[in-house]
């Protein structure tokens, strides 16, 4: 099977995820799957492009991120964010 470097790097932090009550093992087999998952396809978000150059898998990483800065004020901020009330 693939070994991934993320993955790599994330055993080397292990203590890390353990210590603030994640399942280790849990995360690693859901990371290894996406990442797999990820390897295998072409994102959808790039399905209307003729082109394929550059690192696929690298720009639905952007993407991720992106997602994930848009999600952290609700995050924070709860409900309170979207009713001023």
């Amino acid at each position: 099977m693939n070994e991934f470097r993320a993955l790599a790097l994330l055993s080397k932090f292990k203590w890390i995820f353990v210590k603030i009550g994640i399942d280790y093992r849990a995360m690693e087999t859901i990371l290894r799957m996406k990442l797999t998952m990820d390897g295998r396809r072409t994102p959808t978000i790039f399905n209307g492009q003729k082109k394929k150059e550059g690192n696929q898998f690298l720009k639905s990483l952007w993407i991720y991120g992106l997602y994930g800065l848009m999600i952290i004020p609700f995050m924070l901020f709860g409900t309170a964010i979207i009713s001023s009330r």
